[in-house]
């Protein structure tokens, strides 16, 4: 990354894919802003999010993300807890809970986008 510095703001120069920058593109012709302020609005968000879930489940962590399982570290009970998605609903193997505080974690966190059932609508 190299610094350039834009008036009174520090900026850098970062390379992304094309793919990336194709979305960007969309996505700040769609809200009527420029390419710059849209990758920064965006990592505000994510780095915001990030924030927010650390905050609420700092004790939480995940491990694994597949496409129908995932295995999150709960380091405030001391042990790895299995989550699946079973035709309908994500699921806590821990409690058998569709609600509890590690399926809101995963429903949170942005790995969520790994689970891809196939062709089935998951309920939250």
């Amino acid at each position: 990354m190299s610094p350039v510095s834009r008036g009174s703001k520090n900026m850098t120069t970062m390379e992304i894919t094309l793919e990336n920058a194709e979305k960007v593109k969309r996505k700040a012709t769609l809200d009527h802003r420029n390419i710059s302020e849209t990758i920064n609005i965006i990592l505000n968000e994510y780095f915001d999010k990030l924030d927010f879930i650390d905050d609420l489940f700092p004790y939480l962590e995940i491990d694994y993300v597949g496409k129908e399982n995932a295995v999150i570290k709960d380091r405030s009970q001391k042990k790895l807890v299995d989550l699946e998605f079973n035709g309908e609903h994500l699921t806590c193997l821990d409690d058998s809970s569709v609600d509890c505080e590690h399926t809101k974690f995963l429903w949170m966190s942005f790995q969520i986008s790994k689970i891809k059932p196939d062709g089935k609508k998951i309920d939250s």
